[in-house]
């Protein structure tokens, strides 16, 4: 999840295949890094092109016209298996009786049930649109399709722990960069709950 270019690779059929396709021209938007209570994370800058009014509704789309748009797209660890996503659509220069800014939630909850298994749990969320059952219904169904990607890659990610014993070099790239920022903050917390641990570390 710290590594939003997984979006076009494991999300080929459902979010790749949705109107406001995510496909490899994702990878050249610019990236943010930015810091809340100590973590960092990752986002997605997409500026006005034809994919970011896509995003709204046709309504939405109606409110904000021909104004200029940007996506900020990304999330933020804030602990192992907790990741909390923002989706926001930010508008210039709204009408006064609209919104500067429509903003979708998407938290990822990876919970652990034993030593290899876990539970994957999310949530939806937004501040601009009224309850609608058909909508909520197509969201259900999608997103349970587009999540059930990500319990795959989970899966896979556990069997190659478990089994894979190839010696290798770990190589990262720019993409890499919040996940392994996320891993040195989770090694700090480890070290402040088991100071004897730091302790044998620094001897």
């Amino acid at each position: 999840l710290n590594d939003l270019t997984h979006f076009i690779f494991i999300h080929a059929d459902t979010f790749g295949a949705a109107p406001n396709s995510i496909d490899h021209t994702f990878l050249d938007h610019p990236v943010e890094y930015q810091e809340r209570n100590g973590i960092t994370g990752c986002y997605r800058i997409i500026d006005d092109t034809a994919l970011v009014p896509l995003d709204l509704s046709p309504e939405q789309q109606a409110e904000v016209g021909d104004r200029k748009l940007r996506n900020w797209n990304g999330g933020i660890s804030h602990g192992p298996g907790i990741w909390l996503g923002e989706n926001f659509v930010y508008v210039e220069d709204p009408a006064p009786e609209f919104t500067d800014c429509y903003k979708t939630y998407i938290n990822h909850f990876v919970t652990p049930e034993k030593h290899n298994t876990c539970h994957y749990w999310y949530s939806i969320t937004n501040e601009y649109a009224d309850p609608n059952p058909e909508v909520e219904a197509f969201m259900k169904q999608f997103l349970g399709v587009a999540f059930g990607e990500d319990v795959i890659a989970v899966k896979h990610m556990q069997n190659v722990l478990e089994d894979d014993t190839t010696d290798y070099k770990e190589i990262n790239i720019n993409g890499d960069k919040s996940a392994v920022l996320f891993r040195r903050k989770t090694l700090e917390w480890v070290l402040e709950e088991y100071p004897d641990l730091a302790k044998s570390q620094s001897s």
